[in-house]
């Protein structure tokens, strides 16, 4: 019952993050998020998470189950794809998650943090004594998609 409740918060969360920040239409009825895969993560004392992506979700929601709040460790950081334009590099007056190679954000918890799943994250190195714990969720799609249409996709 308890995780009942946590993976409705989620849910509801990953919608409204698909429609107020990636735009996408959740109001559809032909289709819907769903959690596709989830797991449970720990970091180890001394250990992190190298840099990968999910390629077959759309959303990756990471839920911070235990941390310090006085030894915050293992921030999540989102990477620069590695075929950005580095020709060109003009001067950055404001530093932000927009013109930044790495951006990272600090662990809390209970703290839901969603991001598209296509962006290569990363963890840095648990430098507590303790393990860090956090279920990590992948949405995808199912249903519909472009119903009557030329190029209808079934999801399931």
């Amino acid at each position: 019952e308890f995780m009942d409740g946590i993976v409705t918060r989620v849910k509801e969360q990953a919608n409204v993050y698909a429609s107020q920040v990636l735009g996408y239409d959740t109001s559809n009825d032909d289709y819907e998020f769903v959690i596709k895969t989830s797991w449970s993560a720990r970091a180890k004392p001394g250990g992190q998470c190298n840099r990968h992506y999910h390629g077959m979700s759309l959303i990756t929601g990471i839920l911070y189950l235990n941390v310090d709040e006085i030894n915050k460790s293992n921030k999540v950081m989102f990477h620069t794809p590695y075929n950005n334009n580095t020709f060109v590099r003009l001067p950055i007056s404001n530093w932000n998650e927009n013109n930044c190679q790495v951006y990272s954000i600090m662990p809390e918890p209970k703290k839901l943090i969603l991001f598209p799943s296509n962006i290569d994250h990363s963890t840095e190195e648990n430098t507590t004594n303790e393990n860090l714990y956090a279920s990590v969720f992948a949405f995808s799609v199912k249903g519909v998609l472009g119903k009557g249409s030329h190029s209808e996709m079934f999801f399931s």
